[in-house]
Order: structure tokens, then sequence, then C-alpha cells
């Protein structure tokens, strides 16, 4: 051992540890009691510092699983300065976090878009879904990094906010994909959301009653995500068959392909290394497929408040007098053959204004109009 803060390194996933020196427990990681979260110590880097007096001696470290599923995960050991080893872990899950963090971004974009528009009743409401999807997605890709420990130790809630974070994403994403078909009022589209509220709801009252702990029920949320994708390649093949492979159901499609791509690369690589690698293939096409689904959708807002807009003049057009802005001819007609128009509740005056001729013949026709202006101004 040499250098400034020798340290034994290394990451246990739901495992008891015990580090011993020559026989002498210097280290150890066990539940805690009092933990809410179900008797596992969760997500821990293990740091334990050593010193130049260490050298030579016998290093022993004991995992005992605290779950089945960890059984087969056997951390890497890293020795050296903790400095060090703490900043290549950091830099090894940076294309992650940042991934991560641009989805949170992106999601937080779309919600306050929609919400500076909110009385915009041209804007597509499906952007909301689709930024709350982003922002949960992104979330939780940042708390499953080797960092997100590395930077808040300690936490045992944190290592099942990526479980719940899982959980609840097919909400926010069903919601968007309905509103893009126009088979959007078919009950199928409730069950994938109905399920995963209910499933989320079920894994955290048994993890809080200590009944079951949420990675014992990974294989639910599996489930769900999987009923998620199932709906939506049902609903998008009869999409296709109903109004054909337009362009924005075409962009749809290849971003899920690009995404479908990119999660069977990360599984294949998180088992090849057994969860030591991680790997941001999908989140990266995941941040992909919401910046050309967001921006399409915004694009197509843009050109409804357009015609909005128009039509919005267009009718001021045809129902009001051009030089004083009130209700024309058209507009009194169409009020008064309307079915709540009730003469008994209207009264009728008529006016005349004095030396309007004189004032056009005398002052000028700019004059004569700015008289009509103002009279309809003061009336």
């Amino acid at each position: 051992l040499s250098g400034s803060d020798p340290a034994l390194i290394f990451f246990s996933l739901h495992q008891m540890v015990t580090v011993s020196l020559d026989g002498e427990e210097i280290y150890s990681m066990k539940p805690d009691p009092s933990n809410a979260f179900g008797s596992t110590t969760g997500c821990v880097w293990n740091i334990v510092m050593l010193s130049e007096a260490d050298s030579g001696k016998q290093i022993s470290i004991e995992i005992v699983p605290v779950y089945k599923t960890s059984d087969n995960f056997v951390p890497d050991f890293l020795l050296g300065s903790r400095y060090a080893i703490c900043k290549d872990r950091i830099l090894a899950s940076l294309p992650s976090s940042i991934c991560g963090i641009l989805a949170i971004l992106t999601g937080v974009f779309y919600i306050a878009y929609i919400i500076y528009n909110r009385r915009n009743t041209e804007i597509d409401r499906s952007l909301l879904f689709l930024g709350i999807f982003s922002a949960l997605l992104g979330c939780w890709k940042v708390v499953d990094t080797n960092a997100f420990y590395l930077l808040i130790p300690g936490r045992v809630a944190f290592s099942y906010a990526d479980f719940m974070l899982l959980a609840l994403v097919p909400v926010p994403y069903c919601l968007f994909m309905r509103q893009m078909h126009s088979s959007a009022d078919r009950p199928i589209w409730n069950i994938p959301c109905i399920a995963s509220i209910a499933g989320t709801c079920v894994v955290a009252v048994l993890q809080l009653l200590h009944i079951a702990d949420m990675r014992q029920m990974l294989r639910l949320i599996h489930a769900l995500l999987l009923l998620l994708a199932a709906v939506c390649v049902i609903m998008l093949v009869k999409e296709i068959r109903v109004t054909g492979l337009n362009g924005k159901l075409r962009k749809n499609v290849f971003c899920i392909a690009l995404c479908a791509v990119g999660l069977v690369l990360d599984m294949a690589i998180n088992y090849a290394t057994r969860g030591k690698f991680q790997s941001f293939l999908g989140i990266f096409n995941f941040l992909i497929y919401n910046l050309v689904l967001g921006v399409s959708t915004m694009r197509e807002a843009r050109e409804l408040m357009k015609i909005g807009m128009q039509a919005r003049s267009f009718e001021k057009m045809a129902y009001h007098d051009q030089m004083t802005g009130l209700y024309n001819r058209t507009a009194y007609a169409d009020d008064i053959g309307s079915s709540e128009f009730d003469p008994e509740h209207y009264i009728v005056v008529m006016c005349d204004l004095n030396d309007l001729k004189k004032c056009n013949d005398t002052l000028g026709h700019e004059m004569g109009d700015k008289y009509i202006k103002e009279s309809a101004r003061i009336i």
C-alpha cells in the first residue's frame, strides 16, 4: 500500500459484508433494524480505508446475499487510492448519467411548454405525457448508475427508487401513445395504466409491511413493462391497418425499433458482465425517441396555432366593424337568431351622430373617421 488515502473499494448489491484484517473485523455492512425498506443494505459502494501499516496483512471479505437474486453477483475488488478509484467509477458512469440528466431536462421543458401554453386550445396535450415519461425515465437512469451511489452513499431508500420509477414509467408513456392513435377511446389503453398503478401500490405496500421486498418482485415490474409493450404493438399494428403508415407513425415505429435494439443490447451487456458494466445505449436511444417525437409534436402544435390565429382573425373580420371594432350587422343577426335570444330581456337603442357630413366636408374624412371611432368608444 502506497500513496495517499489507500482503500479497498467494491460495490455490493443487497449483500451483507464483513471485512477482516488478519482475522480482526475492521468493516461491516449489515441491514439497519429500523430500516423501513426491509432487511437489506441496499446498493452500496463499500469503502474500507487502509494504511501503509496494513501492508502484508491478509484481507478476508465475507459476502452474504440477502436475496437469491444477488447470489451470482461477485463484486470487483479495487485496491488503491480512494480518490483515483472513485474518480474512475464516476467517469465510467458519466455517459449514462448525462443521458439521464438530459432526459430529465427534456421532460421538464415539455411540461413547462405545456403549462406556459395551457390556454391555447391548439396545443397537443400529449406532449405533457411525453414530458412526464421522459423525466421519470431520466430519474430512473440517474438513480441506477454507480456514480449516484458513490455521490449519495448510505441511503437504502434510493436502492428502491429505481424500481418505483421503472414501475410508474408505463403510465405516462401509455397515455402519450394513445393520443397518437385514432383509437384513443379504446378501453385496452387503460389496462397498462391501471396495472402499473396497481402494481406499484402493491409493491410499495408489501415492502413497507416487510412482507416481500421490491427486489423479490422484480419480475412483476418486468411483467408490467411487457404488458405495456404488448398493448402498444397491438394498437400500433391496428392503427397502421386503419390509417396507413403516415409520417408520424413512421417516426414512431422507427424510434420504437431503435429503443428496442438499445434495450436488447443493454440486457445482453448486463448479463455478459453480470451487471458490472453499465451500458447507456438504451437511455441514449430513448433520449433520441423523446427528442424526435417531442420536436415533431411541437412543430405540429405551432402549425395548428397558426391556423387557429388565422381562424380567429377571419372570425373577427366577419363579425366586427373594421373601423370601430364593434360587432357588425352579421353578428347582430346571429345573436338574435340564436336559441338563447329572448326579446323580453333586450333593449334596442338607436342614435345618430350630429353633423357627421359637415365634419367630413369641412375637416376631411380622416377627422370624420376619428369622430365615428371616438363616438363608438364613448357609447
